[in-house]
């Protein structure tokens, strides 16, 4: 069995990591994988191909912006990619993240249309049934249900300047799916699966669920002394502490609330926040470490934390709660879209939206136990529902199910 995955990223960040983890797998249980795709990795060409060049991507990019088609450019560079897919010959395609300014969708979903192989598209955000929203809860629209126009969210990602297409991206992906025999669609959570029910892209389509996971040979709870080094090494106090992790912290809701969480905990607390950030962090109780790329050393955080926090209101699985539940932190977040099914009794809490009063409660009910007392609660969460052995067994069970029937 040969699979062949389409994903904006390979090996790096969360898609393009878990692009790696499912040809770690395929690979050790006989099969092949490969991955074309655009950024990350480029240092392995037997199981890689970058689509575009540099100058490819930037003017893609360009365009997109100016006539605000994504995905409607770069069409010489896909050609050649599809002639490496056919070398390739591939079982199945699986589609992941298409947006990112390195595809020209028509004649990709023409390619797919002709050549008749079973085709798996998995939502890692909302994207792929959408005129171009990758989240839509934060603009609080459903036109999506039945067809997109009139864009709130036109200027946001993907985005342009002086267009709303969004209808005419909704409509071209409609017929784009139309055309595929054998499609089935993977939501990364519940929340992903029964949204994609709704849409107007995948009706009469197979849609199944298969949670995101986390690789748990990497992240897993330190112990006592380790978190005393961590945090020392990382400057961080011996107070009760509170991490959020992000790609990047910029002024916007969720920074707001973070730093409003901040001043409500005062000196009961240190809130570190983890990843890029360029401005001025407003309280003394507020900590920053920038990006962390290294897998262990992102553990070791989660597992010196008292308690991981999550305040974003867009989320389709919520992969960095799950990695800190593995390293044995309990997760508090929204009670909303997909990141509200990551924590569990005892190893975390929901609260409602905006809810910073709440939110700081449902923190400081870990702050009068020992973290040792709801290590094995968190632990044992993830490793039920988020195991990269399972979860990525089922995928590929999915797989030869798919050829199965074909045959």
């Amino acid at each position: 069995m040969k699979i062949l995955q389409i994903n904006t990223i390979y090996k790096e960040k969360s898609t393009g990591r878990t692009c790696w983890e499912v040809e770690k797998m395929l690979e050790a249980k006989g099969h092949g994988s490969f991955t074309v795709h655009q950024v990350g990795d480029t240092s392995d060409p037997k199981h890689s191909y970058v689509v575009n060049s540099k100058r490819g991507y930037y003017f893609h990019k360009l365009m997109s912006r100016v006539t605000g088609l994504d995905g409607y450019y770069s069409y010489f560079a896909t050609k050649r990619a599809i002639k490496v897919i056919r070398r390739y010959e591939p079982d199945i395609i699986h589609l992941r993240n298409l947006h990112g300014a390195y595809l020209h969708l028509p004649t990709l979903f023409k390619f797919l249309s002709l050549y008749d192989k079973p085709v798996v598209y998995n939502l890692h955000d909302t994207w792929a049934y959408t005129g171009k929203c990758p989240e839509y809860e934060s603009a609080d629209c459903d036109k999506w249900k039945r067809e997109c126009k009139a864009c709130p969210q036109w200027k946001r990602y993907p985005k342009s300047y002086f267009f709303d297409r969004s209808k005419k991206i909704f409509h071209d992906k409609k017929r784009w799916y139309a055309g595929i025999k054998d499609l089935t669609v993977v939501g990364v959570s519940d929340y992903m699966k029964m949204e994609s029910f709704q849409s107007a892209m995948f009706q009469g389509r197979r849609i199944e669920r298969i949670y995101n996971w986390v690789d748990l040979d990497n992240f897993h709870p330190y112990d006592e002394v380790q978190n005393r080094e961590c945090r020392v090494r990382y400057g961080m106090n011996d107070k009760f502490l509170v991490v959020g992790v992000s790609s990047y912290w910029r002024k916007n809701t969720e920074y707001e609330e973070i730093c409003a969480l901040a001043k409500e905990l005062g000196d009961e607390a240190q809130v570190c926040l983890v990843g890029g950030v360029d401005i001025q962090l407003p309280y003394a109780n507020m900590h920053h470490i920038p990006n962390v790329d290294s897998m262990e050393e992102l553990a070791r955080i989660y597992s010196c934390a008292d308690v991981f926090v999550n305040l974003s209101t867009a989320e389709s699985f919520g992969k960095v709660a799950a990695e800190a539940l593995a390293c044995g932190t309990p997760a508090v977040v929204y009670n909303t879209t997909g990141i509200k099914e990551i924590a569990g009794e005892g190893c975390g809490g929901v609260v409602d939206q905006h809810d910073i009063t709440g939110m700081k409660e449902k923190l400081l009910e870990f702050k009068g136990k020992e973290k040792k007392s709801y290590v094995p609660v968190c632990r044992k969460r993830a490793e039920t529902l988020f195991h990269y052995k399972i979860n990525a067994e089922q995928l590929i069970s999915l797989y030869k199910e798919i050829l199965e029937k074909k045959q």
